[in-house]
């Protein structure tokens, strides 16, 4: 289990549990943290492009789990 799946996993947990928002919108939300965090434009659009919607690789399927 990678260190932040916990972290992911929560978050998707209560931004869908109990704030009843959709996945795309957490992922997105996630992925402008990510990219804010980072403060790298090129991995960041690296990371949308790829389908990760600008979040690490493999963060967007935790937040969904």
């Amino acid at each position: 289990m990678k260190s932040d799946y916990l972290g992911n996993y929560l978050f998707g947990y209560v931004g869908k549990g109990y704030l009843e928002s959709s996945d795309a919108y957490l992922k997105v939300g996630a992925g402008v943290a990510q990219g804010w965090s980072d403060k790298n434009p090129l991995k960041y659009l690296e990371n949308i492009i790829n389908g990760n919607y600008g979040d690490n690789p493999g963060d967007a399927k935790m937040i969904q789990d």
